[in-house]
């Protein structure tokens, strides 16, 4: 019934701040960046070959998120974390076993924005 979903959202304070954050700390593609309202933009980011896009949405304060606002799956939990704090992403959480799922393994970062942002290897 379903092929994908479009977009999933990210909120953000500072969207030039989190376009720089994503395309070259973490390396994902600008796919969309257009006016939107009130002085906002309609920004996409691309992630890798996937047909779901995130979606930089307006974000109300600078309160921490708590909880993973996107999970971002690689086959290489280990390599990413490397790859990422190369160039300067920060975790949280180090590469470590998911205790929800046998055999997986997930780490934390916050972005830009202090949204908690997941990698995960399922």
């Amino acid at each position: 019934m379903f092929s994908h979903v479009k977009f999933a959202h990210l909120p953000v304070r500072d969207q030039d701040r989190a376009i720089a954050f994503y395309r070259d700390k973490v390396g994902l593609k600008v796919a969309t960046d257009a006016p939107y309202r009130d002085g906002l933009r309609w920004i996409e980011l691309a992630v890798g070959e996937s047909p779901t896009h995130l979606l930089f949405t307006e974000r109300p304060d600078d309160t921490p998120g708590e909880t993973p606002s996107a999970i971002l799956i690689t086959p290489d939990v280990g390599a990413a974390y490397e790859r990422l704090t190369e160039r300067g992403v920060e975790f949280t959480q180090p590469p470590s076993p998911a205790p929800w799922e046998p055999g997986a393994t997930y780490a934390l970062f916050r972005d830009s924005e202090n949204n908690i942002i997941m990698l995960g290897s399922h």
